[in-house]
């Protein structure tokens, strides 16, 4: 081996090794839940998993160890082929509920770095499978405004279903006039314990930042089961 390919290998090795001896900054707590067993197993397959919490702010991850939990796998979809109901989507996020976008809104939307996913779930555990939209407005904790809010389309992807989707918007502020609400920099995603669907909401938003908010929709009610809190270790907050 040449002496410069020894020095990359060896500098390798060693970045290698410090990513794996990286240091958790914090931890989560349970403010709401802690009678739960699937909230404290929720905290305890967060807490093994050596990430950095602004990860977990963006994709919550499972532990393969934590057989009871599992997660769909959200698809990407070409936003293109389905511009009725990339209108409905600009409607109710980006629009302000207006009754119509206008060519331009829809052409930058079209452009921009926004993305749409799909899974299939039984969200409201009601025993029928619905199809489910993740809208990701630009990257997680990108310079300027973010968030992923999910909601219910019709089995095409041609209509939002407004009324099915109320129980997935978590947000401050909405109301029957702005059913979105506070929804930027509040990021959804979707899992699974033992066959049962839950969805949980991490906020960047100054009021709500290091809270991590857990729902469960049964019987036509969705009720927050578990709200967790990130806790710092000693002087890592500003590292």
């Amino acid at each position: 081996m040449k002496p410069i390919q020894g020095v990359i290998m060896l500098l390798l090795c060693l970045l290698t090794e410090a990513a794996f001896a990286a240091e958790p900054i914090g931890y989560y707590t349970l403010t709401k839940g802690t009678s739960s067993e699937m909230c404290v197993a929720y905290v305890r397959n967060l807490n093994s998993l050596i990430e950095e919490w602004s990860y977990m702010s963006c994709d919550r991850r499972i532990n393969s160890e934590f057989i009871d939990f599992s997660k769909p796998t959200w698809q990407n979809i070409d936003k293109r082929e389905y511009i009725k109901l990339v209108k409905q989507i600009i409607r109710l996020f980006d629009n302000y509920n207006s009754s119509n976008a206008t060519e331009n809104q829809l052409e930058w939307w079209l452009k921009g770095p926004l993305s749409l996913y799909s899974i299939r779930v039984d969200i409201d555990n009601d025993k029928s499978v619905d199809r489910v939209i993740r809208y990701n407005l630009h990257s997680c904790g990108a310079s300027h405004l973010y968030a992923s809010p999910i909601m219910i389309v019709d089995d095409q992807m041609k209509y939002l279903d407004v009324e099915a989707s109320r129980h997935l918007l978590q947000n401050p502020f909405g109301d029957n006039k702005d059913l979105a609400g506070n929804w930027l920099y509040a990021m959804y995603d979707v899992f699974l314990y033992k066959g049962q669907v839950y969805f949980d909401k991490w906020s960047d938003h100054f009021s709500q930042k290091y809270y991590l908010h857990v729902f469960k929709t049964e019987k036509g009610t969705t009720q927050e089961v578990c709200t967790l809190k990130f806790e710092f270790y000693p002087g890592e907050e500003k590292r």
